[in-house]
């Protein structure tokens, strides 16, 4: 798991199995950018899902393909950030995470800013500085 802000994680795929302990981390919030069936021994959607309601946990699901930018999906992430509460955000490995983190957060944090809490966090997205910049306005 990597922190990007206080409130603002992201992490690889996780299982019904580590909803308990996220909770117990304070976790109140989690977010799948992981479309189902893009491995087999990856848990679906809905098992994640299940676990979150029995745990008392906000469950998203906002699957992204690899290298897909999609408005729609950056502004719901943005919603579910401007919410405040402790959240994850998984995918295969994070990336598509952090990058959604990124683009959502273009309008309102500088570029610099932006790609210093990815680098922060174990991710370098350097190579979108042009994107966010163009988010920016």
């Amino acid at each position: 798991m990597h922190k990007v802000e206080e409130k603002f994680f992201v992490a690889g795929q996780i299982f019904p199995s580590d909803i308990k302990s996220l909770k117990e981390q304070g976790f109140q919030t989690i977010v799948c950018n992981r479309p189902n069936g893009e491995e087999e021994s990856q848990p679906i959607y809905e098992e994640i899902e299940k676990t979150c309601k029995e745990n008392d946990i906000k469950c998203f699901f906002i699957p992204i393909s690899p290298g897909e930018i999609d408005p729609a999906k950056v502004f719901e992430l943005n919603s579910i950030i401007q919410e405040e509460k402790k959240t994850l955000a998984y995918c295969r490995t994070g990336n598509r995470s952090i990058t959604q983190w990124a683009f959502a957060n273009a309008k309102d944090l500088d570029a610099k800013i932006i790609l210093d809490k990815c680098k922060s966090a174990g991710f370098d997205l350097s190579n979108l500085k042009e994107v966010l910049l163009a988010i920016k306005g």
